[in-house]
């Protein structure tokens, strides 16, 4: 969903190598949209992500240019994922759910 410069993106499931081809895509749309000013991704369906997502949150961030990527809805093994590879100092991510994304 894209809205007033700001996108969402709602993950649900386990977020693994599977979703890579669909993510990318994503990744491909939003990276062309010249107004998008703020990536929000909602995790609080996610209970664990592998290293190809990790590479994938990196790859958004890489084509996104500077534009603020929102982690929300981060807890748990996800968050203690970013956590221990650092990530969390890449984005900005918070446990609650952000409004955006309902």
């Amino acid at each position: 969903m894209i809205e007033a410069g700001k996108a969402c993106i709602t993950l649900r499931g386990s977020f693994t190598i599977e979703h890579y081809h669909a993510f990318k895509c994503a990744v491909a749309q939003l990276s062309e949209n010249d107004g998008l000013e703020e990536v929000s991704i909602d995790f609080s369906a996610v209970p664990m992500i592998d290293s190809t997502a990790l590479g994938m949150l990196l790859l958004l961030r890489e084509r996104l240019e500077g534009r603020a990527i929102r982690l929300f809805g981060v807890r748990g093994t996800v968050r203690s994922v970013l956590n221990i590879t650092s990530l969390d100092h890449l984005f900005s991510i918070d446990m609650h759910r952000h409004a955006s994304c309902l």
